[in-house]
């Protein structure tokens, strides 16, 4: 039937029901009249029919409006097999699965805000969970959701209170990021089982189980090596990615500044001697003592000033005490290659070392925590591995290395554990990332995309993750954070400012269950407003004086148009697990529920 003859409110009462129940009973009238009066046949039959036709009219909205109604009691959680997931993507690598739902348009907002309003109980006794699962019922039906790779390679917020699908959305995220063969970086500060095992399975299940490379501070024995300082352009920035996760007071405390130009010093040192920098190397400095790194640094320099001769020009460099070593090496630099060959790197360093002890111990107090939480027990190992222990099984690697080799990699980073060391690993791995992203950018060609996944983002974020947000993408690095409110961000950042500049350089947005009443604002802020129609009725009454002859009275209908909300916020913090409603770019809107991925 056409839609011109269907009810224009699929969420009234189905009066039809009554003529469905009074015409058999009418019927069963009639036949029993028919044969107590003996009624021709005929005559009986022709007003059957016409007794009939009101019922035959109306039978097909009673069930229309019975479908759209039943839609509104819920839906089971769809469970989808990662082999099956893995043939949906196949059919068209260059789509996105986003899940089962519909796109979601004034129609629907205008439906869900009356609903919203009226409590018809058409919604209220949903024996399939918690939540209002009626809000995905609004539409006839659903469908599998697609967004062109293409549309949506900018980057991805996902905010949710905790339980209503952050990990889920990233099952499917990630499993098809496997799929297409793509590098795939996930930290997950939590060290969720779950996701580690749905991103091992979908290797498995790509018949690429090599690629899959697991980081748990917890778990060192089957934990891969990862250099965090790497990569890097210039020694400087190693200095302000190790002072970036130190405690301070803003960006004026003079204790962070003096830590951070101290580092630098001791990184231009080691890198001038010949040495690889590693959170090792450099707390082993800190610790003991800097006459090593400055020794190396100067002996280097000199040879290649004068070749091996200039160790006879020294009496003193026969003593093996560094310290010994260093000042003697010191004061030959002063006194006869200032002039002839100046390095003012090196100059920064011999300050530092002939700085007063005291005072430098002082003013590095809040380096050196930094420094021995980062290298302490088993994660001296995993975080400043030697390529000269050949005994050690584990794989040892670096951001560069597994984009290149487009690889899947999981970092646990166990913060229910220890917070403090989790958001630290987090925070350096990211400056790390933005390292590789920076060579990316300045010297790629024909770039691989790469996938970043951030579980909790606040626990971990800082700049060098802005920046990646800011302009990762000209790397092809696009990255997916999830986080439960946006004052999460704030707190971790010190600054709404900075928050807003995480916010603004995400133009993807899936919402799932918020509670917070300030991310509510944000989601539906985001969303353009409908106008919104509802119809004023009024009615009264008068009679001047005792005579009824003058009674009189008055009816009214008015139609009046108010704006409303696309998405009422109030329903955000309704969803049932698993259920979103997606704000991707080019203001394509959909509300979507999220299978559930089971893996092998």
């Amino acid at each position: 039937m056409s839609d011109a003859f269907l009810p224009k409110n699929p969420w009234r009462p189905r009066y039809e029901g009554r003529t469905l129940l009074v015409t058999p009973m009418a019927t069963l009238t009639m036949v029993f009249i028919g044969h107590l009066q003996a009624i021709p046949q005929g005559i009986l039959m022709e007003a059957l029919m016409i007794m009939h036709l009101p019922l035959l009219l109306r039978l097909p909205s009673f069930i229309w409006l019975g479908i759209r109604q039943r839609r509104l009691k819920g839906f089971k959680t769809h469970m989808m097999s990662l082999k099956a997931l893995q043939v949906l993507h196949q059919k068209d690598p260059k789509q996105l699965f986003l899940g089962y739902g519909f796109t979601w348009g004034g129609q629907e907002g205008r439906w869900a805000n009356e609903l919203l309003e009226a409590r018809q109980g058409l919604f209220d006794n949903s024996h399939i969970g918690p939540g209002a699962h009626w809000v995905h019922g609004i539409a006839p039906k659903e469908k599998p959701l697609y967004q062109p790779l293409s549309d949506g390679r900018g980057h991805l917020l996902i905010v949710g209170t905790t339980g209503s699908g952050k990990t889920r959305t990233f099952d499917l995220l990630i499993a098809q990021a496997v799929f297409r063969g793509e590098a795939v970086i996930i930290i997950d500060p939590k060290g969720d089982r779950d996701l580690q095992a749905a991103a091992a399975n979908a290797c498995k299940v790509a018949g690429q189980e090599q690629r899959f490379m697991n980081f748990h501070p917890a778990f060192p024995e089957s934990s891969i090596r990862i250099d965090p300082l790497r990569n890097f352009a210039r020694g400087s920035e190693l200095a302000a990615r190790i002072a970036q996760i130190m405690p301070g007071q803003g960006p004026g405390d003079p204790f962070k500044a003096f830590s951070q130009k101290a580092l630098d010093h001791v990184i231009q040192g080691m890198i001038l001697g010949g040495d690889r920098p590693t959170l090792l190397k450099l707390r082993r400095c800190f610790d003991e003592g800097m006459g090593d790194v400055l020794t190396k640094a100067l002996e280097r320099h000199f040879e290649k000033i004068f070749g091996e001769a200039f160790r006879a020009k020294i009496p003193a460099i026969k003593s093996t005490h560094q310290d010994t070593r260093a000042k003697a090496l010191t004061r030959f630099y002063w006194d006869n290659i200032k002039s002839l060959a100046p390095l003012p790197d090196l100059e920064g360093l011999m300050a530092l070392y002939e700085h007063d002890a005291v005072h430098f111990s002082k003013m590095v107090a809040s380096l050196l925590p930094v420094l021995n939480m980062l290298t302490s027990g088993s994660l001296g190992d995993l975080l400043s591995p030697d390529p000269n222990k050949v005994d050690d099984p584990r794989k040892m690697t670096d951001m560069a290395k597994m984009i290149e080799r487009r690889e899947v990699a999981y970092f646990g980073l166990d913060a229910l554990s220890d917070s403090l060391v989790g958001s630290a690993i987090g925070a350096i791995l990211l400056s790390d990332l933005a390292a590789v992203a920076g060579q990316r950018y300045n010297y790629g060609k024909d770039l691989a995309p790469v996938h970043l996944f951030i579980d909790e983002a606040a626990e971990v974020m800082n700049d060098p993750c802005i920046q990646l947000l800011n302009k990762g993408r000209g790397a092809s690095i696009h990255i997916t954070i999830a986080t439960q409110t946006f004052a999460d961000f704030t707190a971790r950042l010190g600054s709404e400012a900075k928050a807003r500049q995480v916010l603004a350089n995400v133009n993807n947005l899936i919402a799932l269950r918020v509670l917070d009443a300030e991310t509510q604002r944000y989601v539906v802020n985001n969303l353009p407003m409908i106008r919104r129609r509802s119809i004023m009725r009024s009615h009264g009454a008068s009679q001047p004086g005792q005579n009824p002859a003058f009674f009189s009275g008055t009816q009214s209908e008015r139609l009046e148009e108010a704006e409303a909300p696309l998405f009422p916020a109030a329903l955000l913090g309704q969803l049932p697990d698993l259920h979103y409603v997606g704000k991707f770019a080019g203001g394509y809107m959909i509300k979507a529920r999220l299978p559930l991925i089971i893996g092998p």
